[in-house]
């Protein structure tokens, strides 16, 4: 009987094992091919300011969010001022959020293979890999939230008033857009 009880744990223990495997190799298939890893999305002015490996559109919203931070009615230097420029539409961010929306979706995707996979085969465990994908999925809805915001923000804070709460910024940009 405890010859079976071995057996049984060995064999508990090589399934655990092999979904632990399938889990980290999903995550590793999507963290491996993120779109918003594309060079495309490097800017030199940017990228030689952090670590090699940093996917380059984390990188911009770093930058970007520096900028909202430490803005005093100027930008702080020229390289604030050069991504001011470069950012100060929307349709600046257009393939940076598609990206960024493409790798939501497929992070999304993944979570929910690797919960199906975990109830499918009893895995009771969050293996580091899962905890990357659900962290870099909520952080890509931070970027994506600060894009879409930071021309606006270019906007409002290039006014020569400086509001007092949203509805004097709403004011203001209506009267700013009607003299144009």
């Amino acid at each position: 009987m405890e010859a079976y009880a071995a057996f049984g744990l060995k064999e508990s223990k090589k399934a655990l094992s092999a979904s632990s495997q399938r889990i980290n190799i999903l995550a590793i298939s999507v963290l491996e091919n993120l779109s918003t890893e594309s060079s495309e999305f490097a800017i030199d002015e940017i990228m030689k300011r952090y670590r090699e490996s940093i996917n380059p559109v984390k990188a911009l919203y770093y930058d970007l969010q520096e900028i909202m931070f430490l803005y005093d009615d100027k930008p702080k230097n020229k390289h604030h001022q050069f991504l001011i420029n470069k950012f100060k539409d929307i349709e600046s961010f257009e393939t940076i959020v598609e990206a960024v929306d493409k790798d939501i979706k497929d992070l999304n995707e993944c979570k929910q293979r690797i919960n199906k996979l975990k109830t499918d085969h009893n895995y009771p465990n969050t293996t580091v890999h899962l905890k990357k994908i659900v962290d870099l999925h909520n952080e890509m809805f931070q970027w994506k939230t600060l894009f879409e915001a930071f021309p606006e923000w270019i906007e409002d804070n290039s006014l020569p008033i400086v509001p007092t709460d949203k509805g004097s910024k709403k004011f203001c940009r209506t009267i700013k857009n009607l003299f144009k």
